[in-house]
């Protein structure tokens, strides 16, 4: 590793120094004394590193290794005990890494879990081992698991237990006997990783789903947590455990050369984990605990630690632009780890190989094929940027997804979308097209907006793009705020809420111009960010961009108007007497 520049413009250190010594054991050493003062050495000195800018991987790798050297020193150390009480027999057990530190993702105030291995029973050997080691790591007050087992009680636990067969497929080989290790290593290849894959592929995906929500099922949470959330950590360590299981690697670099990952898409990714990594060890090293929700309160400390400052030529403010990255790289993350998930549980089901055969063509390189529509032709989207909506609208039209692999090439290729093409006629129609749908109106705005599209369509929208506000009654960025609101009429006018919200449920399925509305609704928030008075210059940017759709005055104006006055009926719920007649009548 070289030395690079820092987030302060200073050359950060290749490395964060020498490492902590560990002293020679001796009668007397107090391994707890000793241990405690090294882990506290250890964060000081990597602490120094990252606030000079040290990269987020890099600082998880020197404490993983820390730590490291800290267990095979215990070790040392407790074998040096019993060596002093018994007789030497051929005793022998081995000290494996499991979850994060298995995986070699240590932040400054991760837990630290352990799996001690031993041969045929327990023995006294085992036992000194165990207890010196885990008094010792309980004195630097770490977080610490562990679990005591023989290779054959792994094979068992890990048949009927999800959690332990997760934290088995990362165990690490720390210290001890190599052989045993081996051992292990080749029986958690056949036994645990070989066998109840696709039941166990489909389990953890279940489990994804359920994860995300029960925390908001959405990347752009105003708070989000950096490993729980969707588009977190956990989501990059589900689809590195399906990998693992159904490609057989041991890593993301792997499934490049079997096409399952793009380099490119595997670079972009690392990028990602790196700046995860920085934000969540400046969370553990701010707070002091193990600490990964990104709350209110800690956003902009966190910002300035990572060097985000005050910029004149810049809108947003120095915390709003940390969100704001912090939502594109969850972006990435989610992708990537969704389409390796995706590929794995399904990727030849009887519905897939039925809609080949049964697939029909909508017209030169676009086809149906079971429940997704692809699009076969490369040059399609660069011959004809209109293509990159007409597709969107193709698949609402016919209630299917789009392919994967179109989503990734018409991503590329969103940037085609010019002032040519939204200022022309037919890029209108069909956007209006998606707006007047019965159904999928939310799905495809929301699909066009993560494939970069729907900026290019509506550039007043590109600059609400992750667009972070702290804000009591939000709980979403600005942009899903406003999609997730098209959602909810969608699903009034479906009947979704007609039990508790039946006048509603009716207006909404009596109103006419639903491309108003639905405009109205995405729109109604376009103008934060540019200072106060949000509601008046959003409606100004309406205006301009009814004239470039084409609207007519009367449906200009009452775009102008719904934009306006959004907050009318919300300023009078929630600060005026609703039983005041005077009121009602204004």
């Amino acid at each position: 590793m070289s030395a690079s520049m820092g987030v302060h413009g200073a050359t950060v250190p290749a490395s964060p120094g020498a490492p902590i010594d560990l002293p020679e054991i001796k009668e007397g050493t107090d391994l707890g004394a000793v241990a405690r003062g090294f882990v506290a050495d250890t964060r000081a000195q990597l602490q120094t590193w990252h606030d000079a800018g040290a990269g987020g991987v890099a600082v998880v790798e020197e404490f993983t290794k820390a730590m490291d050297r800290l267990i095979g020193w215990l070790f040392d150390g407790a074998a040096r005990r019993f060596r002093q009480r018994y007789v030497q027999l051929d005793e022998s057990c081995a000290i494996l890494a499991q979850g994060g530190y298995g995986r070699g993702e240590l932040n400054p105030q991760s837990d630290i879990d352990l799996l001690v291995l031993y041969e045929h029973k327990l023995t006294p050997f085992v036992e000194t081992v165990t207890e010196t080691i885990l008094y010792a790591l309980w004195d630097t007050r770490m977080p610490i698991g562990h679990a005591v087992r023989t290779i054959k009680g792994c094979v068992q636990i890990s048949a009927t237990d999800l959690t332990v067969k997760t934290a088995l497929l990362d165990a690490r080989f720390l210290c001890g006997d190599a052989d045993l290790w081996n051992a292990f290593s080749k029986t958690r290849d056949v036994e645990i990783a070989g066998r109840g894959g696709a039941r166990f592929m489909r389990e953890k995906a279940d489990e994804s789903l359920q994860r995300h929500e029960a925390q908001g099922d959405s990347i752009y949470l105003l708070e989000p947590d950096l490993k729980e959330g969707k588009g977190g950590l956990r989501d990059l360590h589900t689809a590195l455990w399906v990998a693992k299981v159904n490609f057989q690697v041991r890593n993301f670099e792997a499934l490049v050369p079997g096409g399952v990952a793009s380099a490119q898409e595997v670079a972009d990714l690392e990028r990602a984990r790196d700046f995860f990594f920085r934000v969540r060890n400046a969370l553990h090293f701010q707070t002091g605990a193990h600490q990964d929700k990104l709350s209110f309160e800690l956003q902009a400390p966190v910002a300035e630690n990572l060097g985000y400052r005050p910029d004149p030529d810049e809108v947003l403010g120095p915390t709003e632009r940390f969100m704001r990255d912090y939502y594109l790289h969850a972006t990435e993350i989610h992708r990537f780890s969704q389409a390796v998930i995706d590929r794995s549980v399904s990727p030849n089901s009887p519905s897939r190989l039925l809609g080949r055969i049964m697939g029909r063509t909508l017209r030169a390189g676009v086809r149906i094929e079971g429940e997704e529509l692809e699009v076969s032709d490369p040059a399609l989207f660069q011959s004809d940027p209109v293509e990159l909506v007409r597709v969107v609208a193709d698949a609402q039209r016919h209630g299917v997804a789009i392919a994967p692999a179109t989503q990734d090439r018409m991503r590329l290729e969103s940037h085609r979308i010019g002032e040519e093409q939204r200022g022309g006629q037919e890029i209108t129609e069909l956007f209006l097209s998606i707006l007047r749908g019965s159904y999928g109106v939310f799905s495809s705005l929301a699909l066009m907006h993560r494939l970069g599209i729907l900026g290019r369509i509506l550039p007043e929208w590109q600059r609400l793009y992750c667009l972070s506000l702290q804000d009591p009654y939000h709980i979403y960025t600005v942009d899903e705020h406003s999609l997730i609101a098209v959602r909810e009429i969608e699903r009034l006018r479906r009947g979704e809420r007609g039990t508790e919200l039946l006048l509603l449920t009716d207006v909404a399925r009596q109103t006419e111009r639903l491309e108003l509305l639905y405009l109205a609704m995405l729109m109604h928030d376009v103008g934060k960010g540019l200072g106060g008075e949000h509601s008046e210059k959003g409606a100004a940017l309406v205006v301009e961009l009814a004239d470039r759709m084409g609207f007519d005055s009367d449906d200009a104006a009452e775009l102008e108007f719904l934009v306006r006055d959004h907050l009318v009926l919300s300023h009078a719920a929630q600060r005026r007497d609703m039983q005041d007649d005077k009121l009602v009548l204004e």
